[in-house]
């Protein structure tokens, strides 16, 4: 997958309400797949206030507790 890197600032969908929440990708498993581990940017809504998802894969459509690219504004 062209441009995936460490550093990248990605959304990411919340696996509980689904909401598209900027993260950045902290490791790439898979540059062929899309998996990555993310650090979702805390918004004051999660328990902990740190969101931390590990082998994230990547789906265009949006599906939930996955990433995709920010989509253009």
């Amino acid at each position: 997958m062209e441009g995936l890197t460490e550093g990248r600032i990605v959304h990411y969908v919340d696996l509980f309400e689904g909401k598209h929440r900027p993260a950045v990708i902290t490791h790439v498993w898979s540059k062929e797949t899309g998996v990555v581990n993310v650090y979702v940017f805390p918004d004051g809504s999660h328990p902990t206030g740190q969101l931390t998802p590990t082998s994230i894969s990547f789906d265009a459509n949006g599906a939930k507790n996955t990433w995709h690219w920010i989509e253009k504004a």
